[in-house]
């Protein structure tokens, strides 16, 4: 599939969506919601993903959002909900977009990985971007874990994301995320996390990225990663059994090279909806 590259404008925003995202920026919001707001917010974004690809958009909509604490904003050709610790653009239309949700649950704690999930949802390389909303740690120094989506069960984004993948077909769920030299020399290192599945994609991911980032070192498997194999990821969790899931995890220097370089980004981009067919 050709990759086309966009801008998109939205209510007198120009850019795409990591600029407005760094607009929307809220460190320290609560993540914990209710039970009965995550099951509807579940049941939104399983709709709204359902109808996606045909352009229809869940009765109620934006009602129904506001109910939960999200602004909507409508793009050409997209639609962004956010608030409640979470940034959730859908691409509208377009039916050979494959089914594709990617993330970037620590995008500003881990450098540069929600300017290249942006880059690469502007692209049309993915039918949604999922972002954290805000710094992973609250913005105060320590592990302070109250506020990161990737390891919380209560959130609306844990939520959206089980929605999201029950609202498509045979979904991949990408997480992405970084690391420091001092964690590993690798250039890239790919687990399923807690889900354990599909080795087979995992497989062809390692496959890949390396031949991607030859340059950079090699690739490992999260098996051989212990630090990096994502095993309390909580979105890999709930997906098991339900959608494959890949946690990439980007040296600094692949993720420089992807924020700074259109045609590796594209390269990028398409290995991730080969990966999805």
């Amino acid at each position: 599939m050709m990759l086309a590259w966009l801008t998109l404008l939205s209510g007198g925003l120009t850019g795409g969506i990591w600029e407005q995202a760094e607009l929307w920026r809220d460190d320290g919001a609560p993540l914990s919601v209710p039970a009965p707001e995550r099951l509807a917010a579940q049941r939104l974004f399983n709709e709204l993903l359902a109808g996606a690809a045909s352009d229809i958009l869940p009765v109620d909509f934006e009602r129904r959002a506001a109910e939960l604490g999200l602004e909507v904003q409508f793009q050409p050709g997209a639609v962004v909900l956010h608030g409640q610790g979470g940034i959730f653009a859908v691409r509208l239309g377009d039916p050979e977009i494959p089914a594709l949700i990617l993330q970037a649950p620590h995008a500003w704690y881990d450098f540069k990985t929600g300017r290249i999930g942006g880059g690469l949802f502007d692209a049309g390389v993915s039918r949604a971007l999922f972002l954290n909303g805000g710094q992973r740690y609250g913005g105060v120094d320590g592990e302070d874990k109250r506020f990161d989506v990737a390891h919380r069960h209560d959130t609306l984004f844990q939520a959206a994301t089980l929605g999201a993948s029950q609202g498509l077909i045979d979904p991949l769920v990408v997480q992405l995320h970084g690391y420091g030299p001092k964690t590993s020399p690798a250039a890239a290192v790919v687990s399923r996390g807690g889900a354990l599945e599909p080795l087979a994609v995992q497989e062809q991911a390692i496959v890949d990225l390396g031949r991607l980032f030859a340059s950079l070192g090699d690739v490992h498997a999260g098996e051989d990663e212990p630090l990096l194999a994502a095993r309390a990821n909580a979105q890999s969790h709930v997906l098991a059994g339900r959608a494959r899931f890949l946690h990439v995890e980007l040296g600094k220097q692949a993720r420089r090279d992807l924020a700074d370089d259109p045609e590796l980004q594209a390269a990028f981009g398409q290995l991730l909806q080969d990966w999805a067919q």
